[in-house]
């Protein structure tokens, strides 16, 4: 889903979405951003990068939730460094789930 602005409805929304499914959300960068990304960081969504906004000038961030963890080989060390960042941060929130 691609979201313009992240408001409390919205947020609340989400909350309520069941924990196992896979959710990405691309959002704008944008005023409200570093506010939009603690209340989405509150709910297990992971920051996994940014990508250029196809509609209009400007970039989006990408965020995701419910991804399992898993082995994968990149070409580029960037990408490898990144993923394998990501996956131990998914470890780490399996480890303090209750």
């Amino acid at each position: 889903m691609t979201l313009k602005k992240l408001d409390c409805s919205l947020l609340e929304q989400l909350r309520q979405l069941p924990r196992q499914w896979m959710i990405s959300i691309t959002l704008r960068l944008a005023s409200g951003f570093a506010s939009a990304t603690e209340g989405l960081a509150a709910m297990g969504f992971i920051f996994t990068g940014i990508a250029p906004n196809e509609r209009c000038a400007g970039w989006l961030a990408l965020f995701h939730r419910g991804y399992r963890a898993q082995t994968l080989e990149l070409h580029c060390p960037h990408m490898q460094r990144l993923h394998e960042k990501a996956q131990q941060h998914i470890a780490l929130r399996a480890v303090e789930a209750p």
